[in-house]
């Protein structure tokens, strides 16, 4: 099933992610994607192992709620730099935001080692109709 109206809210962090750069730790950011398709990307935080991404939201029309999503984490090290590889991890939203499952993964490595953790401190799935009834009542209000 595809949706075609509403969005996905997200608050993530990192915990223990893990030091890519010799004398600092890293400056993390993710990107979520969906066959292949880049769904958001977050800006990187400076020097940190327990980075806290601002609030982010999807468009449904962007994505199915049903089928999994990547979260891929990178070490920024500059605009004209590759970024390194820290860790994958995936979800499915519908999964996720009903509570279904744990609000923390583990990012692994390509070879499987633990590199850290992503945490949902918020996941909303918020369908066409809940947003239109939402935004009709706090109007009235």
């Amino acid at each position: 099933m595809t949706a075609n109206g509403g969005e996905l809210k997200l608050l993530l962090r990192g915990t223990n992610i893990k030091a890519m750069d010799f004398l600092s730790k890293s400056d993390p950011y993710v990107t979520l994607t969906q066959g292949g398709k880049l769904l958001h990307k977050t800006r990187h935080i400076n020097n940190t192992k327990s980075p806290k991404w601002p609030v982010f939201t999807i468009p449904l029309q962007m994505l199915n709620p049903d089928a999994e999503v990547v979260i891929t984490c990178y070490d920024y090290d500059g605009k004209n730099s590759k970024a390194d590889l820290i860790g994958r991890c995936s979800f499915i939203p519908n999964v996720m935001a009903s509570g279904a499952v744990g609000k923390e993964l583990i990012l692994k490595s390509n070879s499987g080692k633990n590199h850290g953790s992503i945490i949902f401190d918020d996941i909303q799935l918020k369908k066409l109709i809940e947003k239109i009834l939402k935004d009709f009542f706090q109007l009235r209000t």
